[in-house]
């Protein structure tokens, strides 16, 4: 079963072979581009086809900088994974990388294939965390506008300790009653007085 599909972009044939056979052990399937304008072709050709890019910023044709700012700016690619892996590992150099969108910067000369490995499997954890969050469901949330005459609207008002004649003390617009449903079984409101102009208010009376 192949855990993910990677783009290593590197010239050095010893790095492509050393880091393809690592990652092929963890199961990943890993495509090479020597270059970046054939990294940009493959990533454009098919913006789904990869879930992490490792990038040597030194190759040919296009630099790294420049792939990272076609990923960065292509809609269905923004947020692809990127690790740039580098013998350029100046602070300056990191700073520049991370601002163009690098998601991770590693240091070729100073890390082993298992330090690499180690990070690809975190991001595409992250990144599959986040793509399958679901937003919080909002509670459902009534209005109900009430008149001041109407049965027992005057103890609600005691009650609440607002109005008795259900207004805004401050705009005087009539104020509507806020349910939130905190449980559904058995039901459950949160409560409140707002008025639709100055929104919720608390003691007014």
């Amino acid at each position: 079963m192949i855990a993910g599909n990677i783009l290593l972009v590197d010239d050095n044939k010893s790095i492509q072979d050393l880091y393809r056979s690592r990652l092929a052990r963890e199961h990943y399937h890993v495509t090479v581009a020597e270059n970046g304008l054939d990294a940009v072709k493959l990533l454009l050709a098919k913006p789904d086809q990869h879930q992490l890019v490792v990038l040597d910023l030194l190759v040919p044709l296009l630099d790294g900088y420049k792939v990272l700012q076609v990923i960065r700016s292509h809609p269905q690619l923004s947020l692809l994974p990127v690790i740039v892996f580098s013998a350029k590992s100046q602070p300056e150099e990191i700073d520049r990388a991370l601002a163009a969108g690098a998601t991770d910067f590693l240091n070729k000369t100073s890390i082993k294939p298992d330090d690499l490995v180690a990070r690809v499997k975190q991001l595409l954890s992250n990144a599959q965390a986040a793509s399958t969050a679901q937003p919080a469901e909002a509670a459902p949330h009534y209005q109900i506008q009430i008149k001041d005459t109407a049965l027992d609207a005057p103890k609600l008002a005691k009650e609440l300790g607002v109005s008795p004649f259900f207004t805004c003390l401050r705009c005087e617009k009539e104020l509507l009653f806020d349910l939130t449903l905190q449980r559904r079984a058995p039901l459950e409101f949160q409560a409140q007085l707002v008025c639709p102009r100055c929104g919720p208010l608390s003691g007014q009376g």
